[in-house]
């Protein structure tokens, strides 16, 4: 008997590739006689097209190593980009009998057994196992492929396909596997079939890739947010010092916070899962389908498995933290598996646009105010620098790094964080009088700088909304972030850290200077 077992993982969502084929008997061969071995092709897009940047055979037991496909890929095969997709492909003999097949990934992925479409999760999503199938396989050389896509330069793909004594469900009981193999296409879709309609356009207004986080200075939901950002597209959060440093008032006293997201799903059943420390709900389109707001030690509470009808959905989290380190996670999955009897009856409608959310939150650079390209200050402005210990505050030095260049002859920068702040730095002026600031920060020529940049003004009481700035693209520049309201004196402050949501560790946050406008 035989196990096959091949894998590219990455560890949280850091990159860690990994491909294993372990066989227990002695290895087949090709019909070129060659061991057995995958073929790899590697594309400079999502969707599979064109002619390949790179090609190689790995296995049949190999262990490519962490950052393979982070910062290693990135500095041996930088034509890739940060959105590329690959296709393995894999020649084997399996002996006739049961046989255990799992896919999983982050991005997007698909597995086919010859030309037979045995997963699709071509759209996306948080990596997790999906639905085991158990197929009887005839013995047979079978040629096995994955598709794969990578939308933020790190990726996570396994799949499993294992012998095994369990016997197939009664739809698979029957199951015969093709003897043709899959034709490729180039379709835009990984070479698989295209949808069978196209997904309309959003709703007007609304962000779709990403959570909306609104957060509150009490645990029960109540008042005005305080503080509201942009997270995601996975809600897999977990606050520990970090939320301590930036807000040190709430970690006795507790906070709570709802996440919004608005989602295409297509017809299916679907996984709704519900992790959270202390406490937290789900709904769907305002129906409450997960309730463990009383909190407890963090698990997977008792998921939830629905019929959703194809269409736009609104999907709430809402979560408490009573005291200490606070965690949530909110994954959802499609699946073949059917809902229970007691939801079989429900079948969930899109949202309708009255539930659709108000679209609030951190959003791109403001489109007025000009980009002024000069180390000079704007007109009349008066500079807050990094270099200056009375007019900078930041968390320490343990990631920040100096170069020369920038406003006043150096800067800092330190590489970012995926999912967790661990550096900051903040701004401070003493305001001459109360009024109106123009609002600029200067850019330096940095060849790895970050694309979201997420800086805040506290003003006048009042901490904005996130104001993303693509460092990359703005060097030698002072960008304006907006014109705000100032009380006279001090306390208030432009505030960046190093969370940005792209692969951890692939790009630099730059701290240089602030200028402040007098308004007229």
């Amino acid at each position: 008997m035989q196990l096959i077992r091949t894998s590219l993982k990455g560890l949280g969502l850091l990159a860690l590739a990994l491909i294993v084929v372990t066989a227990l008997s002695a290895a087949p061969t090709h019909a070129q006689g060659q061991a057995e071995v995958w073929t790899v092709e590697y594309y400079d897009n999502l969707n599979l097209t064109g002619s390949p940047v790179y090609s190689e055979v790995i296995g049949p037991e190999l262990d490519l190593g962490e950052g393979y496909l982070n910062w290693e890929w990135a500095n041996a095969h930088s034509e890739l980009g940060p959105e590329w997709s690959a296709r393995f492909t894999l020649i084997s003999h399996l002996d006739a009998g049961n046989y255990s097949f799992r896919l999983m990934c982050s991005d997007g992925c698909r597995m086919y057994l010859n030309s037979y479409l045995l997963f699709d999760q071509w759209e996306g999503q948080y990596p997790t196992w999906y639905d085991q199938r158990v197929l009887p396989i005839p013995a047979r050389t079978y040629t096995f492929t994955v598709d794969y896509f990578s939308h933020h330069g790190t990726g996570v793909v396994s799949a499993a396909i294992e012998p095994t004594e369990q016997d197939p469900s009664v739809p698979d009981a029957n199951f015969t596997p093709p003897t043709t193999l899959r034709t490729i296409t180039t379709d835009g879709q990984g070479g698989g079939p295209m949808p069978s309609a196209p997904i309309p356009p959003a709703p007007p207004g609304q962000q779709t890739s990403v959570w909306t986080a609104e957060y509150f200075d009490n645990v029960n939901l109540e008042g005005t947010p305080f503080y509201t950002e942009t997270i995601g597209p996975f809600l897999e959060a977990e606050w520990g010092w970090q939320w301590e440093h930036r807000f040190p008032e709430l970690v006795d006293t507790g906070w709570s916070a709802r996440f919004t997201l608005v989602t295409y799903l297509q017809e299916g059943n679907y996984k709704f899962n519900l992790s959270a420390n202390d406490g937290g709900r789900l709904y769907i389109n305002g129906i409450l389908i997960l309730d463990q707001w009383e909190g407890g030690y963090p698990t997977w509470h008792q998921l939830r498995l629905l019929r959703v009808a194809a269409g736009w959905h609104v999907i709430t989290v809402e979560f408490n933290n009573r005291y200490g380190i606070g965690r949530v996670s909110a994954p959802i999955d499609p699946t073949t598996d059917a809902p229970s009897q007691h939801d079989l009856d429900l079948i969930i409608t899109p949202a309708s646009t009255s539930l659709m959310p108000d679209g609030q939150g951190g959003g791109p650079m403001p489109s007025v105010g000009p980009a002024v390209t000069s180390v000079q200050l704007p007109a009349g402005g008066v500079a807050a620098d990094q270099d200056n210990p009375k007019a900078f505050i930041s968390s320490g030095y343990m990631n920040w790094r100096w170069l020369e260049g920038g406003y006043a002859g150096n800067y800092v920068y330190t590489p970012n964080g995926e999912t967790e702040m661990t550096m900051w730095g903040r701004w401070n002026y003493i305001f001459p009088q109360a009024g109106y600031y123009d609002v600029y920060t200067y850019i330096p020529v940095h060849v790895n700088a970050t694309t979201n940049a997420r800086y805040r003004v506290f003003h006048d009481n009042t901490l904005s909304p996130v104001i993303t700035v693509n460092q990359a693209t703005h060097g030698n520049q002072w960008v304006y972030l907006g014109s705000f309201y100032f009380q006279a004196g001090g306390a208030q402050y432009v505030y960046l850290n190093d969370l940005t949501f792209e692969a951890d560790g692939r790009y630099d946050v730059v701290f240089d200077a602030v200028a402040f406008v007098p308004g007229d």
